[in-house]
């Protein structure tokens, strides 16, 4: 399974500017895989996970093989003269930083900065000793606390030839492959399932509707993280058992984890986004690509995409009431909801293109490695201005340079 960082990933090696050579230290393993398909040289680094809230058997071992992850990186830098390292998650910048090395190190950061005191604690050295810090949206941007290292948002990019090539399949196909009639409304969430994803008050939401158009909604994603961050899959479990507590659960159906997802979004009528701790949301912009309504949680990073009322709904999260009377309210306007998806798709098809993505890494990477100026932050494409988070001054987001 390709994760959304390794699909951006991806994008940045496809889309590279000319005279661009890649090497990726990763695992072997699909990644890799697809990355030399894409022209990359694949170097092998041993595996590592460590979460960044501490446990007294996992932290010691993750920090161990994260050394030697580090031990290794070191080594791919000398044997094939890198001018410069990305660290594509904020545990890869940790890996290269936490050993010393003889190039520039940016760190890429795509998830919300943990509150507690061993995020902070774990972050400090990307902060303190990377030359630029990525991060995918100002919301997530906002979270970090004030460091050496300048720091630039770059939005994700919608994957055009995959979605482009998901057109071939049409609507009414992927409707029977799925057992729906035209007249039902398929509403979807689509995300690993979490307790922060909040699956559960997508649930409570649409058993609160009240509409007159028979309805499914459809819960996308797996478990993915071990117990020790969370009980994943005790909150997986839970997720059915909640449905049919609610009476809805003839009508709330758990696909799993899926490779068709630009075939899906092509049925999908509204994608519902009800995270409460989303850094940007992938799935918001292929949503309103494919041409969804997306509700999604007013938090984070889908307010600087949606422009709410216009190509959008936003709404507080954790309030199923209120979203079950503006979704019911959504499918018994089918003019209202034509217009959104019409107004969103358009305004997509000339953003977030890959291009302009893997131009935009690329050039903070060469400015690290030469020493130049950083490049501008992507400013919000809804217009809402950035919060920059408790402890950081303003224009360290959007600057010319550090």
């Amino acid at each position: 399974m390709i994760a959304g960082s390794e699909r951006s990933l991806l994008a940045a090696i496809e889309h590279r500017p000319d005279g661009v050579e890649v090497v990726l230290a990763a695992p072997a393993g699909p990644l890799a895989e697809r990355a030399v398909a894409l022209g990359a040289v694949h170097r092998e680094v041993p595996l590592f996970d460590v979460s960044f809230r501490p446990h007294p058997v996992d932290t010691p071992r993750g920090i161990a093989a994260m050394l030697r992850a580090g031990r290794e990186i070191r080594r791919i830098v000398s044997r094939d003269r890198i001018d410069v390292i990305v660290g594509n998650t904020a545990r890869a910048a940790l890996a290269a930083v936490l050993v010393p090395q003889r190039v520039p190190v940016v760190g890429y950061t795509r998830e919300h900065l943990p509150s507690g005191p061993a995020g902070r604690l774990a972050h400090a050295p990307i902060l303190r000793r990377c030359a630029a810090i990525v991060a995918n949206s100002h919301s997530t941007a906002g979270t970090l606390p004030a460091g050496r290292a300048p720091v630039r948002v770059i939005y994700n990019a919608v994957d055009r030839a995959r979605f482009e090539q998901a057109a071939s399949v049409s609507e009414a196909e992927v409707r029977r492959g799925l057992g729906v009639d035209d007249d039902t409304a398929l509403l979807a969430v689509i995300a690993y399932l979490a307790p922060k994803k909040a699956q559960d008050d997508a649930i409570r939401s649409v058993a609160a509707m009240k509409t007159e158009r028979p309805w499914q909604l459809l819960l996308v994603g797996e478990a993915m993280f071990p117990k020790g961050r969370f009980d994943a899959d005790g909150y997986a479990a839970g997720l059915p058992r909640l449905a049919e507590e609610l009476g809805v659960g003839d009508r709330v159906r758990l696909l799993g984890q899926r490779e068709d997802v630009p075939e899906l979004l092509r049925a999908i009528d509204v994608l519902l986004v009800p995270s409460w701790s989303e850094p940007f949301g992938r799935t918001v912009i292929e949503g309103m690509w494919s041409g969804c309504v997306v509700v999604a949680a007013d938090t984070g990073g889908p307010p600087e995409v949606i422009r709410d009322g216009e190509d959008g709904i936003l709404l507080p999260p954790r309030s199923p009431e209120r979203w079950g009377r503006e979704l019911g309210a959504l499918l018994d306007d089918g003019e209202r909801a034509e217009r959104l998806a019409t107004t969103a798709a358009d305004a997509l098809r000339s953003s977030f293109e890959p291009r302009r993505y893997a131009a935009a890494v690329m050039a903070v990477a060469r400015a690290a490695a030469e020493g130049g100026p950083m490049p501008a932050s992507e400013p919000a494409r809804s217009g809402t201005p950035a919060d920059p988070g408790p402890g950081r001054r303003p224009d360290r987001l959007g600057s010319g340079g550090p």
